[in-house]
């Protein structure tokens, strides 16, 4: 289901990621570009229990996180119907 946006229906952007300084900085970035409505999970089986009311039109993502990595939730996303674009992040230290 595709819905069209106005200046009355910002987009809905749902971030996920586990690292709270990434998620505090990417709210950030998205508040520079004007009227969105994003919301920020730090833990993917909240994020699963957030799409469906939440209905994000933008899923940000990070690949690598405890529990449930990445394309295990978008896997889980997508058997619950999500059908909205995303966003792919991955963050390696050197150490890795």
């Amino acid at each position: 289901m595709t819905t069209e946006h106005t200046p009355l229906t910002p987009l809905r952007i749902l971030l996920l990621d586990d690292d709270p300084f990434m998620l505090s900085l990417l709210a950030d970035m998205l508040e520079d570009l004007g009227q969105l409505n994003v919301r920020s999970e730090s833990d993917a089986r909240a994020a699963l229990k957030t799409l469906p009311q939440f209905r994000p039109d933008l899923l940000i993502c990070d690949l690598s996180m405890p529990e449930m990595d990445g394309i295990e939730f978008l896997r889980l996303a997508a058997d619950s119907h999500f059908g909205g674009c995303v966003i792919l992040l991955s963050g390696m230290d050197s150490a890795s």
